[in-house]
């Protein structure tokens, strides 16, 4: 039995209690304020060139940072709600049907709602649209096989 107790602390703004990570990481600030802080409501997206990004992307440093991005957010580190609050307010800010670039360009990953959902609407069971457009990826979920997207037609969404 240990008689050493948890640090706490309270948010420099508001004053929610908060732990030693937010004190130290966050500038003394919940979640809530560190975000509303650093991460205004008003998103800015600095650059929407394809070719730029592609560029950018493609330096050794930011696959690295890329990818422990990507496994933070696949860690029950990431706040949800708040992550969907800034996707929201990014993905208002871009017209999808200018380029589809995601869609012609990245493997979907596929739910199961989205499996069932899209082997209805093109009149497959579902185990038969498995076979013919999933595979598995590393992280044993099912993404699409064919890039582009087969059911990208211009740059809209058949499905």
């Amino acid at each position: 039995m240990s008689n050493h107790k948890e640090e706490r602390f309270n948010c420099s703004k508001c004053g929610t209690e908060i732990d030693g990570h937010n004190k130290y990481l966050h500038d003394g600030m919940c979640d809530n304020c560190f975000f509303d802080e650093y991460f205004p409501e008003e998103s800015q997206i600095f650059e929407t060139e394809i070719e730029k990004i592609k560029i950018y992307c493609s330096s050794r440093p930011i696959q690295r940072e890329n990818q422990k991005f990507w496994e933070f957010l696949k860690s029950d580190e990431l706040d949800q709600e708040r992550f969907q609050k800034i996707v929201k307010e990014i993905t208002e800010k871009i017209e999808c049907t200018k380029c589809a670039n995601c869609c012609k360009t990245l493997k979907a990953i596929l739910e199961e709602q989205d499996i069932e959902r899209i082997s209805k609407h093109i009149d497959l069971t579902k185990d038969e649209f498995i076979l013919k457009h999933t595979v598995k990826n590393n992280d044993n979920e099912f993404e699409l096989k064919q890039v582009p997207c087969m059911f990208l037609i211009g740059n809209k969404c058949h499905i």
